[in-house]
């Protein structure tokens, strides 16, 4: 619940930024690597059809608002971008939602993505987490 009013209130410039002020950033980008598994390298997620469990699901359920606010406070904060972008294990956490499969959550991984995309020094490390090969599958299917 917490992710979801968090959506709602980064939806506006002042609200990213006083959100990144006060540790909500932190808080979301902490909440997305652990349901992603806390990457170190590029990951696949979900596992194998087939093969997901009950652990899966809640990790999913917890990843759907998290990147959205995440998603939100991107667009809005130029600095959050800035403090994602610089991160690798944050960029390794977006892509590896962007993988999971969820509707929302990829697409709004995705626009998180895009708006690291945006900033020129952010690139290498895009494509040191895998954000290329990540997006392009889901654009193939």
């Amino acid at each position: 619940r917490g992710a979801s009013a968090s959506a709602r209130l980064l939806r506006f410039p002042v609200g990213a930024k006083q959100g990144r002020e006060v540790g909500v950033l932190q808080g979301l980008l902490q909440a997305v690597k652990s349901a992603a598994g806390n990457p170190t390298a590029p990951v696949s997620f979900p596992p194998k059809v087939g093969t997901a469990t009950a652990a899966d699901d809640a990790k999913s359920a917890v990843l759907d608002p998290c990147v959205r606010a995440l998603a939100q406070a991107l667009k809005n904060d130029e600095d959050s971008v800035s403090i994602v972008g610089n991160d690798i294990t944050s960029l390794l956490a977006v892509v590896a939602a962007v993988k999971c499969g969820r509707e929302g959550t990829v697409g709004n991984a995705a626009l998180a993505l895009q708006m690291v995309a945006n900033r020129q020094d952010c690139l290498q490390r895009l494509g040191q987490a895998g954000a290329v090969p990540a997006l392009l599958n889901v654009v193939h299917h």
